[in-house]
């Protein structure tokens, strides 16, 4: 049973993949998906700089830092300062990442719209056992994420 369930996540993880690429527009695909949440994130978050990102993001530091400059080079977000402060970089999406930031974000509301109609067939019994096992999951692989960035090397994900 428990083979089938991990079949079965992985499952969905290459459908919802794949419904993601066929609903996107062309000009998301040539970003990855930290990079999309990346451009969300700069886009809800008020001054954000690496640190509010990391955390937002749940990623180090050196992965934020690493996902800015691809994105500055691609030219989708600006770096810039304040009050002559020139050791505090914060960023902005610029006009063709606010391109990409209101896509993803009508991308994401038609998930979510789809996939809520399809969750409201079941009880509401199934659903939050649903819910506590999808919890504990993602806190299992949490922390399975904590402990392969501690040991670093070729293992961190940075």
């Amino acid at each position: 049973m428990e083979k089938r369930i991990l079949d079965s996540l992985k499952e969905l993880l290459e459908k919802q993949d794949m419904l993601s690429k066929l609903t996107e527009e062309a000009f998301l695909e040539e970003l990855g998906y930290s990079e999309i949440h990346c451009i969300d994130a700069i886009g809800k978050i008020k001054d954000p700089n690496v640190t509010t990102l990391a955390s937002y993001m749940k990623m180090t530091k050196g992965a934020i830092s690493k996902i800015t400059t691809k994105l500055m080079n691609g030219g989708f977000i600006d770096k810039y300062s304040k009050d002559g402060n020139a050791k505090e970089i914060f960023y902005s999406l610029t006009p063709q990442g606010k391109k990409m930031f209101l896509e993803h974000l009508k991308r994401h509301e038609l998930w979510e719209e789809r996939d809520l109609n399809f969750l409201n067939s079941y009880s509401n019994k199934t659903l939050k056992e649903v819910d506590i096992f999808l919890n504990d999951f993602n806190t299992y692989l949490e922390n399975q994420i904590l402990l392969l960035t501690k040991k670093g090397g070729e293992n961190n994900v940075d």
